[in-house]
């Protein structure tokens, strides 16, 4: 979301300024000023995310502070047209966000559902207690791992792969002359 928005900076779509901070421990605050309002060109989540922004504001300005306690449920949408924008692109088979929430899922009920067990397995059957304990483990490392279950297709791993070569030629051909 931060990318796109410096992108549909340097795209035209606003500016960006920075409001210098006002006492030694006060923080800088950014100020965005819409300047293109024909958001035809824009992609579905980049027009939703451009509206939503400048939303909070009042005469096609908005500062970041303004945003921080109203812009949360927008950006819920925003991201979900995100992931249907990179499904309908074929990088990702499905939304990632709901394979991520569906193994998290699967993962609390076969952690709760051993846990019980487990308890229950103590004072009835206490030679069960080695398969729930397993079976725990299995969903406490599913738990964790629930984050990282979204996979790429093809064309997205390829897309990955060159985004990250690019990011080693800049970091490390384009150093010099970043400095």
């Amino acid at each position: 979301i931060t990318a796109t928005i410096i992108d549909l900076a340097s795209r035209g779509f606003m500016d960006i300024e920075e409001i210098p901070k006002k006492w030694l421990f006060g923080s800088s605050d950014y100020k965005l000023i819409r300047k293109n309002t024909d958001s035809s060109k824009l992609l579905n989540y980049e027009c939703l995310l451009f509206d939503k922004l400048f939303s909070h504001g009042t005469d096609g300005v908005v500062k970041i502070s303004q945003l921080k306690q109203k812009f949360y449920t927008d950006l819920a949408k925003v991201k979900t047209e995100l992931y249907d924008d990179v499904v309908d692109k074929k990088l990702f088979p499905s939304n990632p966000e709901k394979v991520r929430t569906k193994y998290f899922g699967i993962a609390f009920f076969v952690l709760v559902a051993s846990i019980s067990l487990c308890v229950f397995s103590l004072s009835k059957i206490p030679e069960l207690l080695d398969i729930f304990l397993a079976t725990g483990s299995a969903g406490f490392l599913l738990l964790i791992l629930s984050r990282f279950m979204s996979r790429r297709t093809a064309r997205g791993q390829e897309l990955q792969r060159r985004l990250q070569g690019y990011e080693l030629f800049i970091s490390q051909v384009e150093k010099h002359k970043q400095q």
